[in-house]
């Protein structure tokens, strides 16, 4: 349970996240008693914790006056299949192996055109083929 201060605006964000359900969404008086509570068919809340209340209906302003339960966090390790973990690893001792090798992120060189080409490459190659396996086609990355 949280308390945010009511902005007066039809949304608030949410302390924490990824926001994965919200249980209650009340609005209190100074007091802390319950003015009313919000029914689940006129909020929407973004992974990332942004409540917003339907048809624009602002927030009451006030301090800690919006009470909020819910459920965040990223949900289990143990739901990620092993290739994605093993491709997650490898991209992060691709990054580690660069930085403690430091390695030049200069491609090649022409002085006399002065052309000077980086390499591009974020992910590595063996990371990328099994990210590719899960992409959704037609998905942008």
């Amino acid at each position: 349970t949280e308390y945010l201060d009511g902005s007066g605006d039809a949304s608030i964000q949410a302390g924490k996240f990824p926001v994965v359900s919200v249980s209650l969404l009340k609005a209190l008086d100074p007091y802390g008693n319950t003015l009313y509570t919000y029914d689940h068919a006129t909020v929407t809340v973004t992974p990332w914790g942004r409540i917003t209340l339907s048809g624009g209906v602002p927030f009451q302003r006030g301090e800690g006056n919006i009470q909020i339960t819910y459920s965040q966090g990223w949900g289990a390790a143990a739901a990620v299949p092993q290739d994605l973990k093993l491709a997650a690893l490898q991209w992060v001792a691709d990054v580690y192996s660069n930085w403690t090798n430091k390695r030049d992120p200069i491609q090649s060189v022409s002085i006399g055109g002065q052309t000077t080409t980086f390499f591009d490459e974020e992910i590595p190659k063996r990371a990328r083929a099994v990210l590719n396996r899960y992409a959704i086609p037609g998905a942008s990355a």
